[in-house]
């Protein structure tokens, strides 16, 4: 007889479990169909977007930014100037002006240099 009325004072007990459980789905059904509440929901988001549009960057800071990493397009610090010169290249019956390793490339004869 013991065991037959702890077994319904558990079901008794355990049961709140499952109606807490339908009145958090049940809230959260209204949630997604109250005006009001979705009005609320709104106005946080819109509140939190316009902080976090407070703390961006301006247009002035960001072309700043952009400045301190630019770089310029010019030759590799290891180039040497020297290292392959320009010359007069006679390829196929025409004087062409190029680089010497492009001539000697091409087939050609450095006339210069």
């Amino acid at each position: 007889m013991r065991s037959v009325l702890v077994a319904l004072t558990a079901v008794f007990l355990l049961s709140g479990c499952f109606v807490w459980e339908e009145l958090e789905k049940g809230e959260a059904i209204l949630d997604a169909h109250s005006p009001n509440r979705n009005k609320r929901k709104q106005e946080e988001e819109a509140a939190a977007k316009a902080a976090e549009a407070e703390n961006a960057p301006s247009a002035a800071q960001r072309a700043a930014a952009w400045w301190d990493g630019a770089r310029s397009i010019g030759p590799r610090p290891d180039d040497k100037p020297d290292a392959d010169p320009m010359v007069s290249c006679r390829v196929g019956g025409a004087t062409r002006f190029t680089k010497r390793s492009d001539c000697l490339a091409r087939g050609g004869r450095v006339s210069s240099g």
